[in-house]
């Protein structure tokens, strides 16, 4: 599947980006008004694995997004978005209203932060396109083929049963193609549980390369006897650096095939 960005100047890209995940429909209260309060709100579109698409392609790197939208005026204008940013969206799937019955493009209210008072948001994303859609016979490998680097996260298997297959039949396929695969855990708890989401992203971590963020897994100090706990239990939320190393050099142990893990320390400030 060959493509340019202009961006690129015609040179070759050393590396091929391909992001799978959801784009939804974005509408924030302007001058960081409440929902509450607000008349108006103006649209945008946003989503983990679009924007790391977009942040990539506005670098110059070649990036790829694949998704599934309805094939509608707001699903085509998600996808105008990301193109007009040089994002590469040829694969993303236009479904109809056999494929996707609700045929809706999922929601998100955005209200910012201002001061000491924190960002909320608010999800209208249940029966969106991309978790009515089967993947079950989806080429996969048709998808991934051409590229050097799949980067998923832990929001998509959020969405529901059909998107973890999803998720993992593109994990196995990566590796299959001897791809780079960066995951991000990215925990949501609107979308599901802790233990749901600790599950599911542990089975991912023999696939992944680059490891963002050290939850939400499993990291058992005895694979056959959980009742010993987690390395990660008693771990405060801002860990000194000793106390990261110290995980990471459990993740490294018991997956070898991971190559980097990244993780940041976040002090809020102000929220806006």
């Amino acid at each position: 599947m060959e493509h340019a960005n202009p961006l690129l100047r015609e040179s070759d890209a050393a590396n091929k980006f391909i992001t799978i995940g959801e784009i939804m429909l974005r509408l924030t209260p302007p001058n960081y008004e409440k929902i509450r309060m607000a008349s108006s709100f103006e649209a945008s579109y946003g989503g983990s694995e679009a924007n790391i698409a977009l942040a990539l392609a506005n670098l110059g790197v070649d990036s790829t997004f694949f998704s599934v939208v309805p094939n509608n005026s707001i699903g085509k204008s998600a996808i105008r978005m990301l193109r007009s940013n040089d994002v590469h969206c040829t694969p993303v799937i236009l479904s109809s209203h056999e494929q996707t019955p609700t045929h809706r493009l999922g929601t998100y209210y955005l209200e910012t932060g201002y001061g000491i008072r924190a960002s909320k948001v608010t999800y209208d994303r249940k029966h969106s396109a991309i978790s009515e859609f089967d993947f079950s016979d989806y080429d996969m490998k048709g998808l991934l083929e051409g590229f050097t680097w799949l980067h998923l996260s832990g929001i998509t298997p959020a969405i529901g049963p059909n998107c973890q297959e999803l998720i993992m039949n593109a994990l196995k396929t990566a590796k299959e193609l001897g791809m780079t695969v960066s995951f991000d855990g990215n925990f949501r708890s609107k979308m599901w549980t802790w233990e749901e989401a600790r599950d599911f992203c542990t089975q991912c971590l023999p696939y992944v390369d680059v490891l963002l963020g050290i939850e939400p897994y499993h990291l058992w100090k005895d694979e056959s006897d959980h009742s010993m706990g987690d390395w990660k239990d008693g771990v405060p939320l801002q860990p000194s650096y000793e106390q990261q190393e110290e995980i990471f050099e459990h993740f490294i142990e018991r997956y070898p095939n991971i190559k980097c893990i990244a993780r940041h320390v976040r002090y809020a400030l102000s929220g806006s």
